[in-house]
């Protein structure tokens, strides 16, 4: 782009004169040219600008055939407010100057005849402050600039906190980095074992190129070292690194270098990724010690509840080698069969709750004595264990249509809970009653009871209180179970008074009442 001053005026001399004065002066830094009139000059002005080129200074007369000098500078102004401007006027002139001043932004206005050094120290000037003024505006256009990217930042690293994936934050790292640079980007990172993930432009590397980045990238993280990847220069890959811990690089794929204050932004950039990818291993490693925790808890609480079963299908198969009467051989036997089934059901009731699916039911007429009696014959040894009395209240000696397996499951957990809160000893109470179209079982025990707000959690799963071993799953597993025959549990304790725990069956469960039955009441 070449600089030039305009001078016009109707007098050639004049023209001459001015253009062999400034040609000498400033002829290394600008071109001069000249119009006879105003309106040759406005035309020049638009031919020069139009082919890119900077009309820094405008000199003119006042006195001119058509336009006069004051309304030319106030068209120039108008179109170009940023062209200085000089007046050559006569003694009676000063109207004018002042009439351009106020309208036209004149800088500067001359008496004819002029004095070379004056008019050329006032040209130097302005000229001076036109340049000034551009740099000015230039920097200010690159705070905006920079302003602008530094709120783009801001809403780039809440974006990337908000991502819940790695390919997400890649992606709009990428992106980012691609408006800052102005080329188009790639990005590389390792999280903990994963393959190595990319976004943006990783399809403008070769197959080969990636597989050799992915090595060195693995093998820098594995030496706790940072580095660039494989033929790229520091101003175009940008390590995404974070407490000197290497996650990947961003880089830039085309185009040239980018200025310093570029690479500043892109560093923030790879910061904030880098932090968020940080974030993102660490949450991973924490939900996998989480989980293996939980697996450890399970696990210990399947082997304790598994050992009670099985404490009892080894000793009563000791006792069949024994000489015994076929009444009791066939007694231990069905025991053995009934602790097996009992095992068998826990194992289901694991595998249910970690599918999260719900188990087909195999409803029938059940009588509540059955229950009441299927629940007793299970519990008998750890009642008389822990000097637990078992008394029954069935109020309604009638008959439900139920999964008696996956019911006594139910009752049993509640059982359990009520034989923890009696440690030692007390009264354990089955109740049945009808209440309307429902049947209610009701277990109430004599223990320590629940405070108030443990009862509003007890229901969750893996939650526990006060037991020394346990994952939590009892109560919620059985309140399902409840639930899936058409039921609901219902719990009321006091602290100190005992727990009393209501079961609310209906008497027609819709979906349970393919299965034939006797009416209700009959025996």
């Amino acid at each position: 782009m070449t600089a030039y001053i305009v001078c016009v005026d109707d007098e050639q001399a004049v023209l001459d004169q001015l253009s062999a004065q400034l040609t000498r002066r400033f002829g290394t830094t600008h071109r001069v040219e000249c119009a006879e009139s105003a309106e040759e000059a406005l035309v020049l002005i638009d031919e020069l600008s139009a082919a890119g080129d900077d009309v820094e200074l405008v000199i003119c007369d006042q006195v001119m055939p058509g336009m006069k000098g004051d309304r030319f500078l106030q068209r120039v102004h108008e179109t170009r407010p940023r062209v200085m401007k000089i007046l050559l006027t006569g003694q009676a002139g000063l109207d004018s100057a002042i009439y351009a001043i106020n309208h036209a932004g004149l800088h500067c206005y001359i008496e004819k005849p002029w004095e070379v050094e004056d008019l050329n120290l006032a040209i130097d000037g302005l000229l001076t402050q036109h340049r000034l003024r551009g740099e000015l505006e230039q920097h200010h256009a690159r705070l905006e600039r920079r302003s602008r990217e530094l709120r783009g930042l801001h809403d780039v690293g809440r974006a990337l906190g908000a991502a819940s994936e790695a390919e997400q934050m890649l992606a709009l790292a990428a992106e980012s980095a691609r408006t800052l640079a102005g080329s188009a980007c790639a990005v590389v990172a390792q999280i903990g074992a994963r393959p190595a993930l990319w976004g943006g432009e990783a399809s403008m590397l070769s197959p080969e190129s990636r597989r050799e980045f992915e090595a060195v990238l693995l093998r820098l993280r594995g030496e706790g070292r940072l580095g660039l990847p494989p033929g790229f220069a520091p101003a175009r890959a940008i390590s995404l690194d974070h407490g000197r811990r290497l996650f990947g690089w961003l880089m830039l794929m085309e185009g040239p270098d980018p200025a310093l204050d570029t690479r500043e932004f892109l560093a923030i950039l790879a910061g904030q990724a880098a932090a968020g990818l940080h974030h993102m291993e660490l949450l991973e490693e924490r939900l996998r010690g989480e989980r293996l925790s939980t697996m450890g808890r399970m696990i210990a609480t399947i082997v304790h509840d598994f050992r009670n079963p099985m404490t009892a299908i080894k000793g009563y198969g000791s006792l069949l080698e024994e000489e015994l009467s076929s009444e009791r051989r066939r007694q231990y036997a069905r025991l053995i069969m009934e602790e097996t089934d009992r095992l068998g059901g826990m194992i289901e009731e694991i595998l249910e709750f970690t599918r999260g699916e719900r188990a087909p039911l195999r409803p029938r007429s059940v009588a509540m004595a059955e229950i009441a009696d299927a629940v007793e014959r299970r519990v008998a040894p750890e009642l008389k264990s822990r000097g637990v009395a078992l008394r029954k209240e069935l109020a309604y000696d009638g008959e439900l249509i139920l999964d008696l397996d996956r019911l006594t499951r139910a009752l049993l957990n509640f059982v359990a809970n009520a034989l923890d809160a009696m440690p030692s000893g007390g009264t354990l109470t089955f109740a049945s009653r009808r209440a309307g179209s429902q049947v209610e079982l009701a277990l109430t025990d004599t223990g320590v009871g629940i405070p108030e707000e443990v009862q509003a959690r007890l229901f969750e799963p893996f939650f526990t209180h006060g037991k020394p071993r346990g994952l939590g799953l009892g109560m919620s597993i059985a309140r399902k179970i409840v639930e899936e025959h058409g039921g609901e549990v219902g719990l009321e304790s006091r602290p100190g008074e005992g727990t009393r725990v209501t079961i609310r069956m209906p008497l027609e469960p819709p979906a349970l009442a393919a299965s034939p039955r006797r009416r209700a009441g009959e025996r």
